[in-house]
């Protein structure tokens, strides 16, 4: 007979559930944006956020753009399309340093200006992981709750696993984008060149 889970093997046991589901999101070939809500979804379980983001680095101009956002919490600039800096930024920091950082509580440990900001939306404690694939950035991963304290270091460990993950997510798109484009280039090219044959043709 089996005893249920309890306590820390519970907790454990869900927290691996989790990676499974976010794991077969990644492999599941969703659209982009299922893709986020499905991992969202299945973070919530194990790390409640009243704000969850993840924002990718664009190299060419060397910022951190909010791709995906799930949020009860109101905010006027805290949006889609937000453009955070690599230096002197909470997320620069993270992705540069390609570690976690975590602030139990934002009325004593702001330091950027982003986590004043953060704190007059009402963010009182957050988490925020590196995406990390072959060793390099691509963006980072938050989660963060208006109520103080609600992180610990097993939070933070979790959420980078489940980093992990979304870092393959990522790598996966990209390399879809890639080929996407190269296909339209082929494609075009072989126009370009039936074109060329006819007209040679016809001469």
């Amino acid at each position: 007979m089996e005893w249920p889970a309890s306590g820390a093997h519970a907790d454990e046991a869900e927290r691996y559930r989790t990676l499974l589901e976010i794991n077969n999101a990644v492999i599941s070939n969703l659209t982009q944006d299922a893709l986020f809500r499905a991992i969202f979804l299945a973070l919530r379980r194990v790390v409640p956020f009243d704000r969850s983001a993840i924002f990718l680095h664009d190299a060419q101009q060397d910022v951190l753009r909010l791709l995906a956002l799930e949020a009860s919490l109101p905010s006027t600039y805290f949006v889609v399309g937000l453009e955070m800096p690599t230096a002197n930024t909470h997320a620069g920091w993270v992705f540069r340093e390609q570690r976690p950082l975590l602030r139990r509580d934002l009325g004593r440990e702001r330091q950027w200006p982003m986590e004043e900001r953060a704190y007059a939306d009402g963010v009182r404690s957050y988490v925020m992981v590196p995406l990390i694939a072959r060793a390099r950035s691509v963006g980072t991963l938050a989660v963060a709750s208006t109520a103080p304290e609600h992180y610990s270091k097993p939070d933070t460990d979790f959420l980078q696993e489940a980093a992990n993950q979304v870092a393959l997510a990522v790598e996966n798109m990209k390399a879809y984008e890639e080929i996407a484009a190269l296909k339209a280039r082929l494609e075009h090219e072989n126009l370009y060149l039936q074109e060329e044959i006819g007209r040679e043709h016809n001469f």
